[in-house]
């Protein structure tokens, strides 16, 4: 079976983790089910468990088109409509959601193309987002496609996103470029293709120290209290897929 997220190092603090699912290289969807959901928790905990006390921080990245295509649907309309299996999947998307969200050391989202839907949450978790400025756009689809998300869900786009820009996304469907997330704030840099990764690096260096002391993750958890109590503790009630 194909590797689909790995984990590499960058000199002495630099944490890499490359999704690489749901499809071939230079294609990679990144589309979230069960498998690539326990494949990333194996990559944080490796990061994590070997960074202890460390200066550190974790950069996102993947190559090719998308940086995440969200849910993997097809995956997910195989299942049970509102069954168990449905269900156990959100809660286990909203704990990822709240690991990254709460990872103790800065964590940096390299979007190298489209970041849709539950993509696009996943690159909100991080504390910092760096998009390609050449192509690719970043956009909530529930709209377009007779979905509603979760409270939690909700949660994190309020917490992240300003309420003129989170109605943009929820309720209009639009879809934003590396440009209009910036004049947005809703990404801290953008640039060409060529130059996400090493922009993204270049963050998580300057701010690396600060998961030394062992309180970085914790003050995250107070700072997006709201989301973070969503996301960990919160149903999966009033989400219509």
């Amino acid at each position: 079976m194909a590797e689909t997220v790995s984990v590499s190092k960058r000199g002495d603090e630099v944490w890499v983790m490359t999704l690489q699912g749901n499809g071939e290289e230079g294609r990679y969807e990144n589309t979230f089910n069960p498998e690539f959901i326990r494949a990333i928790h194996a990559a944080l905990d490796k990061v994590q468990n070997e960074s202890k006390g460390s200066a550190a921080c974790l950069v996102t990245c993947s190559s090719g088109k998308f940086f995440s295509n969200g849910l993997d649907l097809g995956w997910l309309m195989e299942q049970e409509i509102g069954g168990e299996v449905q269900l156990n999947f959100l809660r286990d998307f909203h704990k990822l959601l709240f690991r990254v969200l709460t990872f103790p050391m800065p964590t940096v989202a390299a979007i190298n193309g489209h970041a849709f839907a539950g993509g696009w949450l996943f690159a909100l978790a991080h504390d910092y987002r760096v998009m390609n400025s050449e192509k690719g756009y970043a956009c909530m689809t529930e709209i377009d496609i007779g979905a509603t998300l979760t409270p939690p869900l909700n949660a994190l786009i309020k917490e992240k996103l300003s309420r003129r820009l989170a109605a943009q996304m929820m309720l209009q469907g639009c879809r934003l470029s590396a440009n209009e997330l910036f004049e947005e704030k809703a990404i801290d840099m953008m640039c060409p293709q060529a130059e996400v990764f090493i922009n993204a690096v270049s963050i998580g260096e300057k701010w690396s120290s600060k998961a030394a002391l062992g309180v970085y993750g914790e003050m995250k958890e107070d700072l997006y209290q709201t989301a973070a109590l969503a996301l960990r503790d919160g149903e999966v009630v009033r989400s219509k897929l």
